[in-house]
């Protein structure tokens, strides 16, 4: 009887019904368990994996160009809030250049 290689025929299982896609990766030694554990949980179809999706997505997402809203909010949180600036405009016309 020939000796089957159980790491090969644990391996070979089928996927879940669900989409799935075998991932190879290198990272450091001491994070292998941690991306065994994450991808575990983002198997499982719960809330949970869900909400971890998300803060992950949000964690390597590209930013994005910031938004007036965006500038106007962290001004006013901004320690300067309190302090009065003169935003006008210098109407003086322009100085006469001799070319």
């Amino acid at each position: 009887m020939p000796r089957k290689n159980t790491k090969t025929q644990k391996r070979a299982q089928p996927l879940p019904l669900r989409q799935h896609a075998r991932v190879a990766v290198v990272v450091p030694q001491g994070d292998t368990g941690l991306v065994k554990q994450l991808a575990k949980r983002l198997r499982e179809a719960t809330p949970e994996a869900d909400r971890i999706r998300k803060a992950i997505a949000a964690a390597v997402a590209p930013q994005v160009a910031r938004t007036g809203k965006d500038l106007l909010a962290l001004l006013r949180d901004s320690p300067l809030q309190c302090v009065t600036l003169d935003l006008e405009r210098d109407r003086t016309p322009p100085d006469e250049v001799d070319l």
